[in-house]
């Protein structure tokens, strides 16, 4: 890709494009296209939810616990009937998920709901967690997920490790 410089009398000092959006200078390059200003070069951020947990506990069986990554660039967690519906905000800031790829590495205990193997392009939505049901007890996975401009290889764009963990109690 070629730099954009300009020279300053004495030295080529590297560009930096500015565009004035209406009320303040940002350091991104935009066109008029007839109606939106659009990125000339589109920036891709992700920001995942750094919360390192997420637990339920349940008297009925089966319990879930779960974490779940949209393509739209929602992030929830799954409740304890499995449902995920427990928003833990946004993780794509800008760009599309079609250009981000995520992984992931069980760090200790397992998963046993869900999941999926090798870097997975997020534009279909990833899902991974855990459930317990009879006997009593805890089903526990420490994940670290990683978020990739590319499908091997690539730049790291985000990483957050999290505890999801499912307890089951009948109560007795």
């Amino acid at each position: 890709m070629a730099t954009l410089k300009i020279y300053n009398g004495s030295s080529w000092d590297v560009a930096i494009a500015k565009t004035y959006n209406g009320s303040a200078w940002e350091d991104q390059m935009k066109y008029y296209n007839g109606s939106a200003w659009v990125e000339l070069y589109p920036t891709l951020e992700t920001s995942m939810n750094t919360s390192n947990s997420i637990n339920f506990r349940t008297f009925t069986s089966p319990c879930y616990s779960a974490i779940s990554f949209n393509a739209d660039g929602n992030e929830w967690g799954a409740n304890n009937a499995g449902s995920l519906n427990v928003n833990r905000g946004v993780w794509l800031d800008s760009g599309t998920a079609a250009e981000c790829f995520i992984e992931y590495t069980v760090n200790s205990g397992s998963l046993n709901w869900l999941g999926w193997s090798g870097r997975k392009v997020m534009s279909t939505t990833r899902t991974a967690g855990v459930f317990r049901a009879s006997p009593d007890g805890v089903q526990q996975a420490n994940v670290t997920f990683r978020i990739y401009d590319a499908i091997s290889g690539g730049n790291l764009l985000d990483t957050v490790t999290v505890i999801i963990s499912a307890e089951y109690s009948s109560g007795a």
